[in-house]
């Protein structure tokens, strides 16, 4: 995963796929603050900016997704640019890189439970995914 912690704004396109994040720190999933969930342990910030690149041969073979997450306490996911999931964090389309959630959540591996899911519709897979590089 490339990450960046949210001291300062990454800037609006952070989750574009052209955009640039060779300056981001890299560290296997999950990110956190050591509390035993951890892989890559940060210092403790409001916000972590995660973004992971993944390559698919034929995007037409796919019908459905499922986005699997396991987060303390909010988060906005995107692919390739577009919002596909949220939780905890509002209605509000732009947040600032300082804004904390809205609820609280505890991540659920770690615990032996499943994380939540998120099921995107065939449409919305069409209309996404791309053959070659996704973000």
């Amino acid at each position: 995963w490339r990450y960046w912690p949210g001291t300062a704004d990454p800037g609006a396109t952070w989750n574009q796929s052209n955009f640039n994040d060779n300056a981001w720190l890299h560290g296997r999933g999950g990110i956190g603050y050591a509390d035993n969930d951890d892989r890559t342990v940060i210092s403790p910030v409001l916000s972590v900016f995660l973004r992971k690149k993944f390559t698919i041969s034929n995007a037409d073979k796919i019908v459905r997704a499922i986005l699997h997450a396991d987060y303390d306490d909010g988060f906005i996911a995107y692919l390739n640019g577009v919002e596909i999931a949220r939780a905890s964090m509002g209605t509000q389309t732009t947040l600032p890189f300082n804004q904390g959630s809205d609820g609280l959540h505890e991540a659920l591996l770690y615990q032996g439970l499943q994380p939540d899911a998120f099921v995107l519709s065939e449409t919305r897979v069409k209309q996404l995914l791309v053959n070659g590089e996704n973000t």
